[in-house]
């Protein structure tokens, strides 16, 4: 920028502080728009970000959120423009910014829907990766679990998930633990991220202090399911799944949102013909009629390996059963398999 256009942004800033003392909130934001409009046609990218930034704390401070939801939306389409949901110290800086909004969570997720939306490309079709990792910290951070969970599945990062992951199961009970890691490894699954899933699944194993058996079989029925299930991905065999799935029915049907995401990892994976509609019996139903599909094809559970780590000779550790009292409540809904798409 030309000395003469610094002098003159210099003095609107000056102006800017000026009318903000003085209580005139929409002369100061007027005055943010011109200044970002001269930036922006000077690609002086930088500089516009810098002064948003700056400017929103501002407005925060004074409680004026009309302004400060308009510039974080501009923020967002700067960060489009020049491409930068992939700069860290820019992102961090739009989360500390978000942070301090939880009490307008409607507008604030309005912002953060279209961010996701606009740092997508045609290699990136769920969002920029490190966006997801910074709103995943800032759900964390708020205890906001469950959708702290979604951000990390599409972060890219399926080590850090299943760290976070070890978090969240300590907020359940310890016969929980397996489901945890059965919810992330299906979700993984679903948005056809094989390898991730592996990765996650091995680090979540090798690292949760309450899974004491650290090689198939496990402990807990879940796990040797993902376990095996990731084994016959790559063949693709539709006897196999169905063997696999009837085995593990009791155990699959502890959790509604696994009906989901077994669904589309029978279709994705191995063929399997799912009717349109389930009937009556909900996802349950599905379930029913995937274990259903086991007898019509007439498929015998012969394989030892399975039967050595069934559940009809395990059952899920039931270490907390008295103590309902001291597991943290989460009021998120569940991650559904419609949500990863």
């Amino acid at each position: 920028m030309p000395p003469t256009a610094k002098g003159a942004a210099q003095r609107l800033k000056t102006k800017f502080n000026t009318h903000i003392e003085s209580g005139n909130f929409y002369e100061a934001h007027q005055l943010c728009n011109t200044l970002l409009f001269r930036y922006t046609n000077s690609e002086n990218y930088d500089e516009a970000l810098d002064l948003i930034t700056s400017s929103t704390h501002v407005f925060i401070d004074h409680k004026i959120y009309h302004s400060t939801f308009d510039l974080l939306n501009q923020y967002v389409n700067l960060l489009e423009k020049s491409g930068q949901f992939s700069n860290n110290e820019r992102v961090m800086e739009f989360k500390a910014t978000l942070s301090r909004l939880s009490s307008h969570e409607d507008e604030r997720l309005a912002v953060i829907n279209s961010a996701i939306k606009k740092s997508k490309s045609p290699k990136m079709t769920r969002g920029n990766p490190n966006l997801h990792y910074h709103l995943a910290k800032l759900y964390e951070e708020e205890f906001q679990l469950q959708k702290a969970r979604y951000h990390y599945i599409f972060s890219n990062d399926p080590k850090k998930c299943a760290l976070f992951c070890i978090k969240l199961s300590h907020a359940g009970l310890a016969s929980e633990v397996a489901l945890f890691a059965t919810q992330a490894v299906l979700q993984y699954l679903v948005i056809v991220e094989v390898e991730y899933a592996k990765t996650f699944l091995e680090v979540y194993i090798q690292c949760h202090p309450k899974i004491v058996t650290k090689l198939a079989p496990f402990d807990y029925p879940l796990l040797n399911f993902c376990y095996f299930l990731l084994i016959h991905i790559p063949e693709g065999k539709i006897d196999n799944y169905l063997r696999l799935t009837s085995t593990y029915e009791k155990s699959l049907k502890r959790d509604k949102s696994f009906a989901p995401c077994l669904e589309k990892i029978g279709a994705n994976y191995f063929g399997l013909a799912v009717p349109k509609k389930t009937g009556s019996g909900g996802l349950m139903g599905l379930l029913d009629s995937l274990f259903d599909n086991m007898s019509e094809g007439d498929v015998k559970l012969d394989n030892e390996e399975y039967l050595s780590a069934s559940e009809d000779n395990q059952e899920e550790p039931d270490l907390d059963s008295n103590q309902d009292s001291k597991r943290v409540k989460m009021s998120e809904p569940r991650i559904e398999a419609s949500d990863l798409d």
